[in-house]
C-alpha cells in the first residue's frame, strides 16, 4: 500500500448509496437505481445489481464516482426499485427503504469526511 495520488483521489470523489433490503421468498431479482445528474438535465441513467434466487438480507451499494461524477455532476433525483424476472409486474419501487433526500451525502476525500 502506498500514498494516494491525485488520480486515486479523483476516482473516489462522488456519491455513494447503500440500500438494505430483504427478500422473504426466493426470486430472481434485479435492483435498479435510476438517477439524473445535474449536467445531464432530464437524461435518466440506470445501474443494476442482479441477485439470482435471492432470499434473506442483502446490502446493495452503488457508487457514482470518478469521471461519471466530475463530468456529469451531482445526482439531482433518483428512484430505486426491483425488476422481478419471474413475473410480469416490471419495475416495482422499493417501499421498505428510507427515502433519500437531496442533496445526498458526498464523500470528499480531500477533507476525508462526509459533506452534506
Amino acid at each position: 500500500m502506498g500514498a494516494i495520488d491525485g488520480i486515486d483521489s479523483h476516482q473516489r470523489i462522488g456519491q455513494y448509496f447503500t440500500f438494505f433490503w430483504r427478500a422473504k421468498h426466493p426470486a430472481d431479482l434485479t435492483l435498479r437505481l435510476e438517477y439524473r445528474q445535474a449536467n445531464l438535465k432530464n437524461y435518466v441513467q440506470a445501474r443494476e445489481r442482479y441477485y439470482p434466487a435471492a432470499r434473506g438480507n442483502y446490502t446493495s451499494e452503488f457508487a457514482i464516482v470518478g469521471d461519471d461524477y466530475s463530468q456529469d455532476g451531482p445526482i439531482t433525483g433518483m428512484a430505486c426499485g426491483f425488476d422481478r424476472k419471474q413475473c410480469d409486474r416490471g419495475f416495482a419501487p422499493v417501499q421498505d427503504m428510507a427515502i433519500v433526500k437531496f442533496p445526498a451525502r458526498v464523500f470528499d476525500s480531500k477533507r476525508s469526511n462526509w459533506v452534506y
